[in-house]
């Protein structure tokens, strides 16, 4: 009956072993098969870096990544019509941010830290273990012919503060937005500032020079000018 007990119990360690053996591999598969949903189709790590080719970029940063398109992982999701949308990168802690189209044109996703990366938009859109990439309506600011989402120009510029008798606000300035452009000799030109519902003013460089971008409802302020020309929900500024 001993010799019995020993052989049960041989095989019941070795049966222990090779279990705890078996667990490990299923964690290493189970952190292949991290989930990430594009366009509401859900892809693996695996499968994305196995079946889409990858390119190397220069972040802004000047690090060079390596890592997929995210046009070509977007258009792989069904979305045809790329120049439609604004694009929403959401990571596993909540932390998000919005996109263009031409940003998600230039942009990869790196298999490290499952992570984006941009030529020409900050750290702050170096956007880390990301659980989607969702198309999304969202609102922009086109800025001498450049396409910004509305948040963009307050994570790519230093904001500022101005003041009249009456306001206090801080935003960004709008001749930084501008000389942020390919435009030339601005102090030459004439600015069209346009609403979302058509109502727009013009001013002009000297204007622009002490005039703000204003988060909160979307906005135009400047010191030196009268109340009409503090433009609420601004979708364009347009060189003329």
């Amino acid at each position: 009956m001993k010799y019995h007990f020993l052989i049960v119990l041989m095989i019941m360690m070795t049966a222990a072993i090779a279990g705890c053996l078996g667990g490990d591999d299923d964690d290493d598969d189970g952190d292949n098969e991290t989930i990430i949903m594009i366009n509401a189709k859900e892809y693996t790590i695996h499968n994305i870096f196995e079946d889409l080719q990858a390119e190397t970029i220069t972040g802004s940063n000047d690090v060079e990544y390596t890592g997929v398109s995210l046009e070509d992982l977007l258009l792989d999701a069904g979305v045809a019509d790329i120049d439609l949308w604004q694009y929403n990168i959401l990571g596993s802690d909540g932390y998000s941010k919005n996109i263009t189209h031409l940003d998600l044109k230039a942009g990869i996703l790196v298999e490290d830290d499952v992570m984006t990366v941009f030529p020409d938009l900050p750290g702050k859109y170096r956007v880390r273990d990301i659980v989607s990439i969702e198309p999304v309506e969202a609102n922009t600011i086109t800025i001498n012919g450049d396409l910004y989402t509305w948040m963009q120009p307050f994570d790519i510029f230093t904001a500022t503060v101005m003041s009249n008798d009456t306001l206090t606000l801080e935003g960004v300035l709008i001749s930084d937005l501008l000389n942020g452009t390919e435009i030339t000799n601005p102090q030459d030109h004439n600015f069209t500032i346009k609403a979302s519902d058509g109502y727009h003013k013009e001013v002009t460089w000297n204007d622009m020079l002490s005039g703000i971008l204003v988060q909160d409802e979307m906005k135009t302020f400047f010191p030196d000018l009268d109340k009409k020309y503090h433009i609420k929900y601004v979708v364009e500024i347009e060189v003329v």
